[in-house]
């Protein structure tokens, strides 16, 4: 199965607290989980207010459904009206037969 693993980096310039931008970086959390099946975490920048660093991962079936996945995952940072997107950066994972 192919698979591809994310890093994200976004600046949310409405944040006027962590609260704020928690709630921001939920929102765009809980789309990728339920549009793309998407496992994500917060793994940057947590104590500052307007950035923050996600990452995802998404696996498929193949290729044609990860790449759709991850063209939908991508415009889920794009269309977030919180978020600016400063940098989206994906490795695939290489597959590895069961031995």
């Amino acid at each position: 199965m192919p698979g591809v693993f994310c890093q994200v980096s976004v600046f949310i310039p409405g944040a006027q607290s962590l609260k704020d931008r928690r709630q921001a970086i939920r929102s765009v959390m809980d789309r990728l989980r339920s549009k793309c099946g998407a496992t994500v975490a917060e793994a940057g920048f947590q104590n500052t207010w307007q950035r923050a660093g996600i990452i995802f991962a998404i696996v498929a079936s193949d290729a044609r459904i990860l790449a759709a996945s991850l063209e939908i995952a991508r415009r889920q940072f794009e269309d977030a009206a919180e978020l600016e997107l400063l940098e989206f950066d994906c490795t695939d994972v290489e597959e590895e037969p069961w031995e």
